[in-house]
């Protein structure tokens, strides 16, 4: 299973967590470049180039799992889902990490969440 790594680097307890939720796949982590984003950029295509220097191909894209821990500024997060969605052909799965309790800041992997199940039961609302 590929884990798009796209903000503070994933430790090995959040990765064991990981490998737990993933049923005991076997993880690799690809860290795409987001960490120096142009604002004042183009986003958009920071964003792709970043996605395309990762060893993978279009078929891995479309063929291979991927959790992907998103990048905490919310629009290069949004730009990423759109674009992982568009060469997967439907939205990855997040990690959803959590600040842990004590004095220590921390955090630890919560959960995953399945975007796609979350547009699935969405469009239930729709008639509404």
């Amino acid at each position: 299973m590929i884990v798009l790594s796209c903000s503070h680097p994933l430790t090995e307890p959040q990765l064991e967590r990981l490998q737990v939720l993933a049923g005991g796949a076997r993880l690799r982590v690809l860290e795409p470049d987001l960490a120096h984003l142009d604002l004042d950029g183009d986003l958009v295509g920071q964003v792709r180039r970043a996605l395309d220097a990762l060893p993978l191909r279009g078929s891995d894209w479309e063929s291979l799992p991927f959790l992907v821990s998103l990048p905490a500024l919310s629009l290069s997060a949004a730009v990423l889902v759109a674009e992982v969605h568009g060469r997967c052909g439907h939205f990855p799965t997040v990690v959803r990490r959590v600040r842990s309790r004590g004095p220590v800041v921390m955090f630890e992997v919560a959960d995953l969440i399945g975007l796609q199940d979350v547009r699935t039961s969405a469009r239930a609302g729709r008639d509404r």
